[in-house]
């Protein structure tokens, strides 16, 4: 089969697809082989690569490799958790934070983890 035939090869062609996901194929706009091999998605997180705490700014996406050395579990309102890790990377200091997650607190212990999540910096402290 040359690269044209494959082109214009029909997805049910392919063992694993049949009716019902040619269909949400059809819906995401891929109507053959050659649709399906060109389609790239949205958005791709590239998470081989850690950051420093110490550079990263404001709203960044970043992962983060640092050692937790305390966790405080804290209700606030009436029936909202918040879970605080108090992290270190090279010196700095800085919290990771989960809202109404309480059972990451019972699952953190002292340690080294990787993290992947948004930078808050505000008045000066970073989340």
């Amino acid at each position: 089969m040359n690269k044209k035939e494959a082109g214009i090869m029909k997805l049910s062609a392919l063992r694993s697809i049949g009716e019902k996901r040619e269909k949400d194929f059809y819906k995401l706009g891929i109507n053959d082989v050659e649709d399906l091999v060109r389609f790239y998605p949205r958005a791709y997180l590239d998470l081989t690569e850690r950051a420093s705490i110490k550079y990263a700014y404001h709203n960044d996406m970043i992962l983060v490799a640092c050692e937790v050395t305390r966790v405080n579990a804290v209700q606030y309102g009436s029936k909202r958790k918040m879970v605080k890790a108090f992290c270190a990377q090279d010196g700095f200091l800085f919290t990771v934070v989960w809202f109404n997650q309480p059972y990451v607190a019972q699952k953190l212990q002292a340690g080294e983890y990787l993290f992947y999540g948004r930078v808050q910096n505000k008045f000066g402290q970073v989340s």
